[in-house]
């Protein structure tokens, strides 16, 4: 005999599932609380690397955003082509918004949902190279002028 992790009553030594509270006893125990907390701090503190802010915070969850970063390649780009554009993509709330959901598991595992770290790393490589792409543009668009100019 032995006893049951969960409410303390006696058992079969082969049981699977207590007869008292019917709870399952080959699922993995949960974890502290303090555990839990920890576990999902750390989490949070990977996510503040990449500038993202706590957007809101409870025991094992966290809900956490950041705006996209601008990509100065491409805002001089768009200084050099159409400057109305650069206004407009500098304005914080025209840019994108990532939010990631952190949900903490009572076996220590951290869930994550939404605009996670790869996902931005992703974005953040295409914004890139688009803003190189736009660079370019402008770059030849700038040399046009300058030919046309020259040939009066």
């Amino acid at each position: 005999m032995k006893k049951c992790p969960f409410c303390a009553e006696e058992i079969q030594d082969e049981a699977v599932v207590c007869k008292h509270c019917g709870r399952d006893l080959s699922a993995p125990r949960p974890m502290e609380l303090a555990t839990l907390k920890d576990n999902l701090g750390k989490v949070i503190q990977k996510y503040s690397s990449y500038g993202y802010e706590v957007f809101s915070k409870m025991d094992t969850g966290a809900i956490l955003e950041r705006r996209a970063p601008i990509n100065v390649v491409t805002m001089i780009g768009l200084v050099l082509l159409f400057w109305p554009g650069a206004i407009i993509y500098a304005i914080p709330g025209a840019r994108k918004r990532y939010h990631a959901q952190l949900n903490a598991n009572l076996d220590g595992h951290i869930d994550e949902f939404g605009g996670t770290v790869e996902q931005f790393e992703r974005d953040k490589k295409r914004a890139q190279i688009i803003g190189w792409i736009i660079l370019g543009i402008a770059i030849i668009y700038v040399a046009c002028i300058i030919i046309e100019l020259q040939s009066y």
